[in-house]
């Protein structure tokens, strides 16, 4: 696992608490699967650009600030 997944994967859990949100929330405001959210949370597999920037619109942060806090 690399450290920019890691970090990533740290900075949406940090993005859904600060929300007071739940893994199920950020999957219903993204239509990405509670199963997939909690595997980026966890770094255990990549991400597309595609699903970061879903993530990031859902939290109303930028791509940049999801990446890189």
């Amino acid at each position: 696992m690399s450290m920019e997944l890691e970090r990533i994967a740290r900075n949406m859990k940090i993005q859904r608490a600060k929300k007071g949100w739940y893994q199920d929330d950020l999957s219903k405001e993204t239509g990405l699967s509670v199963t997939i959210i909690s595997r980026y949370e966890n770094a255990e597999v990549n991400m597309g650009i595609d699903k970061l920037a879903k993530i990031a619109k859902a939290f109303g942060c930028t791509l940049e600030e999801l990446v890189n806090g």
